[in-house]
This record gives structure tokens, C-alpha cells and sequence, in this order.
């Protein structure tokens, strides 16, 4: 699925627009600055924020560990004296919360269903801002349907990586001319 992100980047990268994996990110609250981190393979990307105001964003090679790395970054940088690594939960209330678009994807049926609890989770406050891209073939439950109806949350079906990047790419492109 990285490379439906980097292609999303490619095409919309002049829009003000970031698209993370939650897999991959990860949020700091410290004394002084809020952070969001994304790893890569041997480096953290780090946009950093007073209140919702980005003051940074850096790239830091990971020397240690994931952790390590980031507080030492911020010790030295922000002089912050506390660093809380938020739970998953909170993470993923936070960035549904701030996000003007969120796509949750189901792209295999075998995996254990993590984007179910995902979508469970921010439907109530988030639904009309929320797509549900499932790969053609992947049933949907009876409450999956009963939470996507509940909550306005919209529902695209895609065959492969080709027709989901045309999905999210004209999605992007409504959200955007809606803005303007």
C-alpha cells in the first residue's frame, strides 16, 4: 500500500496534503510541541506543532532505537522535559479528528480485521469525511453495513491498485474542489 501513497503524493504533493499509513505514524504530546512521526526504513519523519500551527518538519536518522531517537531529538531541539507516546486509540481519535479525509482500506480479506475496529471507532464523529475502500470480492458484514449506514460513511469497491489510486485520486479531487 505504500506505493498507492507515494502515487497520491506524486499527484496531489503541491496540495498541502499528507497521507500516512497508521501504521507507520506515530504522535508525542511533551511540554513544548506536539509531534507526529512516520518511520521509514532508517530515518523518522517528524512534523512538529504548537497547538495546530506546523513550526517543523525534519527528517531525523534513526541512530538507536525508533524511541530513543525521537526523544533526543526533541530534547535537544524543543528542550522538552516530557515526551508521552500516545496509545493507538488516542492516535487514531486524534488524527480522525484533525484529517478533513480518511480512507480506511480492506484491501485483503485474511487479515484480522483491524480496519473494522478502525472504522468502528471514528464513524460516530467522522463518518461523512470517511471512505471505506474494500477490494471487489471482501464481503461485508451485517454490522460493518449497519456502521457505514449509521454514520454516512462512503463505500467504494476497487479491483486493484490501479482502479483504487483512480478511486482516491477522484475522491482527493472533490474534497479539494469542495474546499476552494
Amino acid at each position: 500500500m505504500k506505493h498507492v501513497r507515494e502515487s497520491i503524493l506524486e499527484k496531489f504533493g503541491d496540495e498541502d496534503i499528507y497521507c500516512i499509513m497508521l501504521e507507520d505514524v506515530d504522535v508525542y504530546l511533551t511540554d513544548k510541541v506536539e509531534v507526529l512521526t512516520e518511520r521509514w526504513d532508517y530515518k523518522i519523519t517528524l512534523w512538529v506543532f504548537r497547538g495546530t500551527t506546523l513550526v517543523d518538519l525534519v527528517d531525523v536518522n534513526i541512530v538507536d532505537e525508533v524511541g530513543k531517537t525521537i526523544e533526543n531529538f526533541l530534547r535537544a531541539n524543543y528542550q522538552t522535559t516530557i515526551i508521552r507516546k500516545i496509545p493507538i486509540l488516542e492516535k487514531l481519535q486524534l488524527l480522525a479528528k484533525v484529517g478533513w479525509l480518511l480512507l480506511v482500506l480492506r484491501h485483503r480479506g485474511l487479515t484480522r480485521g483491524g480496519e473494522w475496529v478502525e472504522l468502528t471507532y471514528i464513524a460516530p464523529d467522522c463518518g461523512k469525511k470517511t471512505y471505506l475502500l474494500k477490494k471487489e470480492g471482501i464481503p461485508l458484514s451485517t454490522m460493518v453495513k449497519e456502521i457505514l449506514d449509521a454514520f454516512d460513511v462512503n463505500l467504494r469497491a476497487y479491483n486493484d491498485e490501479k482502479e483504487l489510486i483512480e478511486e482516491i485520486e477522484r475522491i482527493i479531487r472533490y474534497k479539494l474542489f469542495r474546499k476552494a
